[in-house]
């Protein structure tokens, strides 16, 4: 018989994790908010050539209207998410979900997948980057030293990718704890 503490638990016996009810409305607010951070990324990304390419100065005002753009739709993505994923479902009555993750650390796991995916696009862009001045400066003769701004831009952007990744798949903790490693 169960006393006033309740029944008796062995302690080798770990406790279970409490059962989170999320929904797709909660869910689908993350994932506005992790398309809205990518694209904050993707506006960061288009700054870097801006400083190392030839813009000619009739061309940079546009260029950069571009960028305000896409980091205002981001902001308002982020400010507004839980009203674009009611209007994207019927509200937020929708069926349920049964999980032991609770919104931080779905909005945690969708970053980290959206670091991931930064990062390994980033990678492939130097790569394939990489792969193509090593080819032309093969055919045409001239070093590889001698990168041309669009070039050189494009690693900016590419290494800049990488490493805003980086930062989302690690999280401010892991982030820090690479960080601290590095250091020695």
């Amino acid at each position: 018989m169960a006393g006033a503490a309740g029944p008796h638990v062995p302690p080798d016996v770990p406790e279970r994790p409490a059962v989170t009810r999320s929904n797709a409305f909660s869910l689908l607010v993350v994932l506005v908010r992790a398309g809205a951070l990518y694209m904050l990324v993707a506006a960061l990304t288009r700054i870097a050539p801006l400083l190392w390419d030839n813009v000619r100065l009739e061309m940079l005002g546009p260029l950069l209207t571009g960028v305000a753009v896409l980091v205002a739709v981001a902001a308002v993505l982020w400010l507004f998410a839980d009203l674009v994923a009611r209007a994207a479902l019927a509200g937020p009555d929708a069926p349920r979900i049964d999980s032991t993750l609770d919104y931080g650390q779905w909005q945690a796991l969708a970053f980290s997948l959206l670091g991931l995916w930064l990062a390994a696009t980033g990678l492939l862009d130097l790569v394939w980057n990489a792969v193509a001045v090593w080819w032309a400066s093969r055919e045409s003769g001239a070093g590889a030293e001698r990168l041309g701004a669009d070039q050189l831009a494009a690693f900016v952007a590419g290494a800049l990718q990488v490493a805003l990744g980086i930062a989302l798949l690690l999280g401010h903790r892991g982030l820090v704890a690479l960080l601290a490693r590095l250091r020695g």
